[in-house]
């Protein structure tokens, strides 16, 4: 996945609050350097995405929507 111009990989996480069984939401663990060795994110984007519930047939659109709040943020700073 691309973020400001660099690829990424990233690990994804079905992530449910304690007490809330029924309200899930996307976990994002990354960015990682593509195809590296090492488990240090090169950039940190890593978080919760609650903008809307976890989908299991919508993770990719659920993440693309992640990275740009995240490079949103990290712009207005």
């Amino acid at each position: 996945m691309t973020y400001k111009g660099h690829k990424y990989d990233f690990f994804l996480y079905k992530v449910t609050v304690d007490g809330d069984s029924e309200t899930a939401y996307l976990g994002i663990a990354g960015g990682y350097d593509m195809g590296g060795m090492k488990m240090k994110p090169v950039n940190d984007i890593t978080g919760i995405y609650t903008g809307a519930p976890y989908d299991e047939k919508n993770v990719t659109e659920l993440l693309k929507n992640y990275l740009l709040v995240k490079e949103k943020e990290q712009d207005e700073d």
